[in-house]
């Protein structure tokens, strides 16, 4: 039989790769083509697939026969091919823990989380509790809040915390203060002791005094820590005296009062100086410390010498050295004039609100020195038949005593406003300071109460 001739010869090309199928009939014809190409040829007509599934031939039918098999590991458990499950015992992934139960007191939470400080679970043996951070009942390390425990818990009003009485902190955990009637620190250093020079037997503050006296400088006093309180007493100096006469000086003032301070302040101390005596000769003396005003001099030789300091004031200040700093203010005595043999020439008295005026050998002759006062320094004294009037008080210093005649004026004392200074020929007295107290409490004066130096004394 020839090739091609007859209709009952075929032949049959084809091609498999994969697994879907596709089937077409021609003319009684049938070929099965899988996932690729087959062709085949008969008399009767041609069939073609393709890898799209397309036949040619008396019939077409055309189809996708592609499957891909691929599967999703991301929701499945890869040994079982099951949905994760929290609590199943298997840890899959985005799970911390999974010990297969439902307990929140364990290392494992139900929510397969691993348990941790501040997840508001309690693990049991490892936490004593959780606030979920700071409680008044729980520390932030799931510790129970405890005074005593060293951590300063602020949700449960904790100001401090030590495990024992630590000279700042108290047993309840409350700041130390003095005078707060915690005493029981047994061997321990406590707040009493160590701020306030108490002890474990007796609370501080102890009382305590200090006595200030003239050293020509300035002097500091540091308030004890615990301390609200302090009085003061505060004696201001003697004017100098006169070798002719003799003539004294007058006292020095005293001023005291209560002043309202905090632990760690610093008050400074002034102590007046004892105002120098004329020198009986004519040279006039110098001023002294805080405020006496100088002696004049002369020109009438040992009969009638230079005038006498007059002497200086004792001050407290708070917050500073200048004179507006003042507290307190005890006010100095005016010096003596220089006199003659037979007629004095006193200084006013250091004054309470007002300090004394200086005297003269003579009245009529002019006008004595003025104490100071409460507004202004004092009047200068005066001399008719020349200018030698004296120096006039001011804030805080007596004026100087007038020289260059015969006896030299005395100078004023020092103060809160000082006396005026004596004048020369008229031999006449310096006059006295004034004291104030209107920087303290219960502020009070007294004229004439102090022959020497001053002093400042403070008590606690």
């Amino acid at each position: 039989m020839l090739a091609g001739c007859s209709g009952d010869d075929s032949e049959t090309q084809g091609e498999v790769s994969a697994t879907a199928t596709a089937t077409a009939t021609a003319s009684g014809f049938t070929t099965t083509m899988t996932d690729g190409t087959t062709t085949g040829d008969t008399s009767g007509g041609s069939t073609e697939g393709t890898d799209s599934g397309t036949t040619t031939g008396d019939t077409t039918t055309t189809g996708d026969p592609t499957t891909t098999g691929e599967t999703d590991t991301a929701t499945t458990d890869p040994t079982t091919g099951d949905d994760p499950v929290c609590g199943d015992g298997v840890v899959d992934d985005g799970e911390e823990c999974d010990d297969g139960n439902m307990d929140d007191t364990d290392a494992c939470l139900s929510s397969c989380v691993a348990a941790s400080c501040g997840d508001g679970l309690v693990q049991a043996g490892v936490e004593d509790c959780d606030g979920a951070g700071e409680s008044a009942e729980c520390n932030a390390d799931c510790s129970l809040s405890v005074c005593g425990d060293g951590i300063v818990n602020l949700s449960a009003g904790e100001a401090c915390d030590g495990e024992v009485e630590n000279g700042t902190c108290s047993d309840t955990c409350d700041a130390a203060v003095c005078a707060d009637d915690y005493d029981d620190c047994d061997d321990q250093v406590g707040c009493e002791t160590q701020l306030c020079g108490g002890t474990c037997d007796e609370v501080g503050p102890l009382p305590g005094e200090q006595t200030f006296e003239y050293t020509g400088e300035v002097a500091e006093f540091d308030v004890p820590f615990c301390v609200e309180s302090v009085s003061i007493v505060a004696l201001g100096a003697s004017g100098g005296n006169s070798t002719v006469g003799p003539s004294t000086g007058g006292l020095g003032g005293e001023a005291s009062g209560d002043l309202t301070v905090v632990g760690g302040d610093t008050l400074y101390v002034y102590v007046g100086q004892r105002g120098l005596d004329s020198s009986g000769n004519n040279a006039g003396v110098s001023a002294s410390f805080n405020g006496g005003g100088a002696g004049g001099s002369s020109i009438g030789g040992s009969g009638q010498p230079g005038g006498a300091a007059g002497g200086g004031a004792s001050d407290v200040r708070l917050g500073g050295t200048e004179l507006a700093d003042r507290v307190l203010v005890a006010s100095g005595g005016g010096g003596a004039g220089g006199g003659t043999g037979s007629n004095k020439a006193n200084g006013g008295a250091g004054g309470g609100d007002v300090g004394g005026p200086g005297t003269s050998y003579s009245s009529g002759l002019g006008k004595e020195a003025q104490g100071g006062t409460q507004d202004a320094g004092g009047a200068a004294g005066t001399y008719q038949y020349g200018p030698m009037d004296g120096g006039p008080g001011v804030l805080g210093g007596g004026g100087n005593g007038h020289g260059a005649g015969y006896s030299g004026g005395g100078g004023g004392g020092g103060g809160y406003y000082g006396g005026g200074g004596g004048s020369c020929h008229f031999e006449s007295g310096g006059g006295g300071g004034s004291s104030w107290t209107g920087g303290v409490m219960n502020g009070a004066t007294q004229a004439g109460a102090n022959s020497g130096d001053g002093t400042v004394t403070i008590t606690w």
